[in-house]
């Protein structure tokens, strides 16, 4: 009994949460007063703090469908790597052949004016498209796809 009694006894209480659960109404009004200012905040914050940023990368996405990728890395890839490893300012070529498709990632130096750049790769694929198997058998060569991102795209989206 004597253990029962003191633990009824024996009551402890945190005041912050016994005030946060009996003042629920101040607490959604502090949260929403955090939360806007924190969005004025972030609105009014200097440009100097979000840098254009030019990430130096291009990716060239080619689709063959039915094909294994062994075959897509020695009839796509290969090829590609070959035309694409002459461009001027090349840093890495990094490349994935998978089921189906092949991506060749395409990183140049920071110095490298990147418009330009995106214009000598889409050369080389241009060439190199003779080297591809036509698809369907149709004659229209491979398709292929070359992707340029910005970083500061991403960020314009949230001013």
């Amino acid at each position: 009994m004597k253990a029962k009694e003191l633990s009824e006894q024996i009551v402890r209480e945190f005041k912050l949460t016994t005030l946060a659960l009996k003042n629920k109404n101040t607490v959604y009004l502090l949260t929403l007063l955090l939360l806007f200012f924190g969005v004025y905040s972030y609105r009014s914050l200097p440009k100097e703090l979000f840098p254009e940023i030019v990430w130096p990368q291009i990716m060239v996405q080619t689709i063959y469908p039915g094909n294994s990728p062994e075959d897509i890395e020695n009839l796509i890839t290969r090829p590609l790597e070959k035309e694409i490893e002459n461009v001027r300012g090349l840093k890495e070529i990094t490349s994935v052949s998978a089921q189906d498709a092949s991506m060749i990632f395409v990183e140049f130096n920071t110095d490298v004016d990147i418009e330009d750049a995106l214009r000598r790769v889409k050369d080389a694929v241009d060439i190199g498209k003779n080297d591809l198997p036509e698809f369907f058998g149709r004659g229209i060569g491979t398709f292929a796809w070359i992707f340029n991102a910005h970083a500061s795209e991403f960020t314009e989206q949230f001013p």
